[in-house]
C-alpha cells in the first residue's frame, strides 16, 4: 500500500528539502501543515511544489483558521495543484467547512469533525466535504471503519485513512481496511510509528519507503511483545 509522507510547518526551504528526501525514499503524496498565516502557508505549498513537481500534495489545517482566512489560503495555493485541503476551521463549524467547500476550487476534506458515524451523517447531510478521513481506532474499530466507508461511499465521498500518532497496531488495521475498500483513495496516512519512540509488538513496521506491504500473517500480522506490554501497562506506569 502506499502511504502519504508529512510535512511540518517549516520554512518554505526547509519544507522543500523534506519533499525532496521523501521523494527519493518513494513517497509520492504528502501531507503540507499549514496555519502560520496565509502568506507563509502559500510559500511553504509553494516551496514543496517546486521541489517535487510530480508529487500529490495535500494540505492539513488542523482547524487552525476561520472561514474567510481558510477561503483566502484557498484561492492562494490553488496554482499549485493541491489535491486537498484538511479540516481548516473547528471541527464542530459544519456550516462553516461547508462554506468553504461551496467557494473553492480544491476538495476538501473533513478529519477532526468525523467522531463517529453520527458526524459523518451530518457531514453528509451538510454536503461540507468532498474526502472524509477515518481512523480505525476514532471509529471504533475494523467493522464500524468500513461502515464508515461505506457510508460515505454511498453519499459519493471518497475516503483517506489514517491516523497521527499510534503504534504499529494502528498502521497494520488500517492497511488491512484499505486493501479491502476501492474507495479509499491512494496514501493511507497510518504513519504514527514513524513519531513514536517504541512500540508494543516484537516486529515493528519500517517506513523508510512509501509503502508497506498488508501482512499475510494471522490477525493483524504482528506478534505482541508481553515485555513492552508489560512495560507500559498502567500499573506499572503508577
Amino acid at each position: 500500500m502506499q502511504l502519504n509522507g508529512w510535512i511540518g510547518i517549516e520554512a518554505p526551504e526547509t519544507a522543500a528539502a523534506t519533499a525532496r528526501d521523501l521523494w527519493a525514499r518513494g513517497y509520492r503524496s504528502a501531507k503540507v501543515k499549514v496555519g502560520a498565516g496565509v502568506e507563509v502557508d502559500r510559500d511553504r505549498v509553494a516551496a514543496v511544489r517546486a521541489a517535487v513537481p510530480e508529487m500529490t500534495i495535500r494540505v492539513d489545517g488542523n482547524e487552525g483558521y476561520d472561514v474567510d482566512t481558510a477561503i483566502r489560503l484557498a484561492r492562494a495555493i490553488a496554482p499549485y495543484r493541491i489535491a486537498l485541503l484538511e479540516q481548516p476551521v473547528p471541527r464542530k463549524d459544519l456550516e462553516g467547512l461547508a462554506r468553504i467547500r461551496r467557494a473553492v476550487d480544491i476538495p476538501v476534506m473533513a478529519d477532526e469533525a468525523i467522531e463517529g458515524l453520527d458526524t459523518l451523517v451530518s457531514v453528509i447531510r451538510l454536503e461540507a466535504a468532498d474526502i472524509v478521513k477515518v481512523k480505525v481506532m476514532k471509529q471504533g474499530g475494523l467493522l464500524r471503519c468500513l461502515r464508515a466507508i461505506d457510508m460515505a461511499e454511498a453519499a459519493g465521498i471518497r475516503c483517506v485513512i489514517g491516523h497521527g500518532f499510534g503504534l504499529t497496531l494502528n498502521t497494520l488495521a488500517e492497511l488491512h481496511v484499505a486493501a479491502v475498500s476501492a474507495n479509499v483513495l491512494d496514501g493511507c496516512e497510518c504513519v504514527g510509528p514513524t513519531k513514536l519512540t517504541g512500540d508494543v509488538v516484537a516486529d515493528p513496521v519500517v517506513m523508510e519507503t512509501g509503502c508497506l506491504a498488508v501482512p499475510t500473517a494471522p490477525g493483524l500480522g504482528a506478534t505482541l511483545d508481553d515485555a513492552a506490554l508489560a512495560r507500559w501497562a498502567p500499573s506499572a506506569a503508577r
